[in-house]
């Protein structure tokens, strides 16, 4: 009997997001909607770090890569400077952050960008700083 429970704990965690995330939205495109998890926002040396969720409404595909549809994707945000660069990217086969883990991918040398005015980016980074700062 134990070992028909632990193997059911282990197929849930298999499919679970990477953490419990609290979402906010913070933009919508005709094709996705984005979260910030504003709980996940830590500000170090002048910059903050902050989890947001591309949630698309149809199958993302690619080269060399499976299909998803939601990118988990850690940005480091210069509040001050207004740019932001993204430092870890995680695909799940499923909605919301959820589903079979697709792809993950840590960047090696990232680099920084300016946030495009009214872009879903200076959303992500707009709720990242108004975070930092309380």
């Amino acid at each position: 009997m134990k070992k028909i429970i632990f193997a059911a704990l282990l197929s849930t965690t298999a499919v679970a997001p990477a953490f419990a995330a609290n979402w906010v939205m913070v933009g919508q495109t005709e094709g996705m909607t984005v979260y910030a998890d504003k709980s996940t926002a830590i500000r170090s040396e002048g910059k903050v770090r902050m989890w947001s969720l591309y949630d698309f409404k149809t199958i993302q595909t690619g080269d060399g890569v499976k299909p998803y549809l939601s990118d988990m994707l850690l940005y480091e945000h210069d509040c001050a400077e207004r740019k932001s660069k993204l430092l870890q990217t995680t695909s799940r086969l499923g909605n919301m952050g959820n589903g079979e883990l697709a792809e993950s991918i840590t960047m090696r040398d990232p680099k920084w960008s300016y946030a495009v005015p009214d872009s879903i980016g200076e959303s992500v980074l707009i709720a990242a700083c108004r975070k930092s700062k309380t």
